[in-house]
């Protein structure tokens, strides 16, 4: 994983033996102490307010990741 900080930049290589793609499993398995998650702050708020989780590299910024929105034409849009 990459992490900046202003114009510092580091890699720090990462192993793992899961992988899951739901938000909510990630946060279970930080919660049961399986390890570390990268999640964005609003979805973890809760935790991070009442103490089940500690931030931790608060002044290292991982890399951007690109987000593309997808939507349909006009025809298909209900009529609400």
């Amino acid at each position: 994983m990459r992490f900046a900080r202003g114009d510092e930049k580091i890699s720090v290589p990462v192993k793992g033996t899961a992988a899951v793609n739901e938000t909510g499993l990630y946060i279970k398995m930080c919660l049961e102490g399986f390890g570390l998650v990268q999640l964005a702050e609003n979805v973890v708020s809760e935790h991070l307010r009442e103490g089940r989780l500690v931030e931790v590299l608060a002044d290292w910024q991982p890399d951007r990741v690109p987000v593309h929105l997808l939507y349909p034409h006009q025809r298909f849009l209900s009529p609400a």
